[in-house]
C-alpha cells in the first residue's frame, strides 16, 4: 500500500507499540525499549523494513536475539 511507501519521521508513525514489542519479547518496558523502537523507525524510515505490525515485531524479535538480552 502507498502508506508504506511513505518515511516515518516519529514513533508514533510506526505500526508497532511499545507495549506490543515488550509483550512480543516477554519483557517488562525499560530503556531497551525505546533503543529498539529507535531502531525500528530508523530501519522502517530507510525502507529496509516494511511499517508492518507483524514484520515490526518479527524485526524486534531478531534485535534482540541477536544482542544476546
Amino acid at each position: 500500500s502507498w502508506t508504506a511507501e511513505m518515511p516515518l519521521t516519529t514513533l508514533a508513525e510506526l505500526a508497532v507499540s511499545g507495549n506490543e514489542v515488550a509483550d512480543a519479547l516477554q519483557k517488562r518496558p525499560g530503556p531497551w525499549l525505546g533503543e529498539l523502537l529507535k531502531r525500528l523507525l530508523l530501519a522502517a524510515a530507510a525502507g529496509e523494513l516494511a511499517n508492518d505490525n507483524q514484520l515490526l515485531l518479527l524485526e524486534a524479535q531478531r534485535m534482540d536475539r541477536d544482542e544476546g538480552h
